[in-house]
């Protein structure tokens, strides 16, 4: 799969060329879980002449933040899972010989 494909895929979603309000109400629940949908939509609101809210960033900056910690955690359990079966093994210079 081309490295491009995934932020293409993901764009609408993000909210990046058109706002959140325009899409699908599937796509609007998909693009909520999205960090990015917030902080485009508040730069379009800025744009637009809007006031700056910071709670939609404060939103997005802990959605983030939960995403890493799952992620971590996940990565985290596979390698102990690896450790723990084999299916990881130390290898050196020295059994190569």
């Amino acid at each position: 799969m081309d490295r491009l494909a995934v932020p293409a895929f993901l764009s609408p979603f993000a909210a990046v060329f058109y706002p959140v309000s325009t899409l699908p109400t599937w796509m609007q629940q998909v693009s909520w879980l999205l960090p990015p949908s917030y902080v485009f939509e508040g730069m379009r609101a800025i744009v637009s002449g809007g006031a700056y809210q910071g709670i939609p960033l404060v939103l997005s900056a802990c959605l983030a933040m939960v995403y890493i910690l799952l992620a971590s955690w996940f990565f985290t359990r596979i390698h102990r899972h690896a450790v723990r079966t084999g299916l990881l093994a130390r290898y050196s210079a020295e059994s190569a010989s």
